[in-house]
Parts: C-alpha cells; structure tokens; sequence
C-alpha cells in the first residue's frame, strides 16, 4: 500500500466565504471525475471511496478573487492519482482555475500521532453524536471505520483492535462542517497510534482514506507525526 499526496495549487475567479470552500472543492472534486464514465460510476457507487481532500491553504475566513491557494487530495489508488496528475491542472469552473498538480509518497515511517485537520463526522439520525453516543461508541465507530476500510482495500484480515492508545478532543464545543446544503456538527480529535505492526497498517491507511464518514466531502483530513 502506499499513500499518495497531490498538491494542488488553484487560482481563485471569485471571493469564496471561509465556511463554503471545502464544499466547493468537494464540487470541484466530482466534476472532474464525472467527466470519464468509469470514474462517474466509481463516484456514484456506494462502496468506499480511496481518497481524501483537505481545506484551501492559507487558511482564512474568507479567501480573495485573484489569489492563489493550494489543497491537498490523498488517495491509495494509483489509477486515481493518474487521472488527476492527468489533467487536474486544467480544471476549471466558476470559482477555481488549477494552475499545477504535483504528486509525492507519504513515507511509512513509524507514526506516533495523528490528528485531525477537518472535523470528524458521524452519521446520525438523531443530529450530533454526544446527545446519544459516549465516547466509547465514539471511539468504537471511528475504529470500526478504518478497520472496514483496511479489509476493503486491502482485501486481508486485520486484527480488529484499537490501533491507538490515547485520545484527546481538541475542540471545546462541535466543529461545524458544511455539507451539501446542510450544517453537521463535528469534532477534531488527536490520537497516539501504537507501535505494533496492526496499528501501523491503519494508521498509515487513515492518512490517505481518514476514519470518518463523509471523507470524500473533506470529513476527517488527518495531519500526522512520525515518532521521533
């Protein structure tokens, strides 16, 4: 397995509010992908998506007609990552116009820690998780997500164990995250990974597919440490 990182570097046609630019890049994201008819029938299909984005770089509450940003697309699937490389630099719509797309490995060294950029997201019919969840059951769907993901992707049993031994909750109250025309409540979480080989695995799948649901929405973009 190996996870690839493209850098995408945008020029921004209008003014884009703060709270609205990851659902644009999500936008931008599927009409690209829509253009080719197998990648049209990967996006519609209701398996696991391989892939990830993050946020528009510098970060701001509202970012400027004319200026240049850059966001980040993961994905485990080299065939994917070709099509972008192939001619994600072109794409343009109403509010992006890509300049360069460059593409790297994210090494498999040893990970000490992950945490998160963009909230997690949990699917709930009763809105926000802490109203009826612990964090237990927390921690047991984000754990079942990217053990899921690794035998789907991976097509290999996994042990199915906590691949981290320490949480920590880094917002105070819920993170919103915008979503198609609707607001869901997140959070951004911070955790120690464990050293054994299982734990590594999944770690290192959850910086190209995340643990949270809506992923491919921008949900649960993870930053990283190595162990030091």
């Amino acid at each position: 397995m190996k996870v690839y990182e493209l850098r995408v570097r945008t020029f921004l046609l209008k003014d884009l509010k703060g709270d609205q630019s990851i659902k644009k890049i999500s936008q931008s994201i599927i009409t690209y992908l829509s253009k080719d008819r197998y990648f049209l029938n990967y996006h519609i299909s209701k398996s696991y998506k391989s892939y990830c984005h993050d946020n528009l770089y510098p970060i701001s509450k509202s970012y400027k007609k004319n200026e240049v940003y850059q966001f980040r697309i993961r994905s485990i699937d080299k065939d994917l990552v070709n099509y972008f490389l192939k001619g994600f630099s072109d794409y343009k719509d109403e509010i992006f116009k890509n300049l360069t797309v460059e593409v790297r490995i994210i090494s498999k060294s040893i990970i000490s820690k992950i945490f998160t950029l963009s909230p997690v997201i949990l699917k709930n019919d009763s809105g926000y998780w802490r109203n009826n969840m612990s964090v237990e059951d927390f921690e047991k769907r984000i754990n079942d997500n990217i053990i899921k993901k690794y035998k789907f992707f991976e097509n290999d049993k996994i042990k199915e164990l906590k691949f981290y031994n320490n949480i920590k909750f880094l917002n105070s109250s819920p993170v919103p995250f915008k979503f198609k025309d609707i607001t869901l409540l997140g959070d951004k979480v911070e955790l120690n990974i464990n050293m054994d080989e299982n734990s590594q695995n999944l770690a290192y799948l959850a910086l190209g597919v995340t643990f949270s649901e809506n992923s491919t929405y921008g949900a649960g973009f993870l930053g990283y440490k190595y162990l030091d």
